[in-house]
């Protein structure tokens, strides 16, 4: 930020800021010569939750029915901050080459913790890919894909003696 000059009219200075659509923090100091300085800091928040926002950590893995992926889900605003203060049930649906990491299938209905929800699939041991839909009422959902592809080839030798 820029530092401003700002005129006194009987002692008293206004200044006005303007946030941006990031939800944060920032702080405005104010100084005379001779006079003690004085800082105010102004925090920023999220509004309400409009939408999910998921992604999958790793987005490939591999088809051995072993492999896991995780799927993280997080409430946001219009300008996609995470809203903390989101508790709308979030629904989770698996469909395709994969099922929960307790091999289990049918969907999930979690309450998020700061705005965020996370999930763990698991691989089937066929290629291809797991598809997971998140969705919330009143809120548009998401959805994150997985590819589930087999391991590279191993070359087995037989030798005899």
């Amino acid at each position: 930020m820029i530092p401003r000059s700002i005129l006194c009219l009987s002692g008293i200075a206004i200044v006005t800021v303007r946030s941006t659509n990031l939800s944060g923090s920032f702080t405005v100091t104010a100084s005379v010569t001779g006079l003690t300085s004085g800082t105010t800091t102004v925090l920023t928040t999220a509004g309400v939750p409009v939408k999910i926002l998921s992604d999958a950590s790793p987005v490939s893995i591999v088809a051995n029915g072993i492999s896991v992926s995780t799927i993280t889900a997080r409430l946001v605003d219009s300008a996609n901050n995470t809203v903390v203060t989101a508790t709308n049930q979030v629904q989770f649906q698996v469909t395709g080459n994969g099922t929960w990491s307790d091999s289990s299938v049918g969907a999930r209905f979690i309450t998020p913790a700061g705005g965020i929800v996370a999930v763990v699939v698991k691989s089937s041991t066929q290629s291809g890919s797991i598809k997971v839909n998140s969705d919330s009422y009143g809120l548009t959902g998401s959805t994150s894909t997985v590819t589930t592809t087999h391991g590279s080839a191993r070359m087995l030798f037989n030798f005899i003696y």
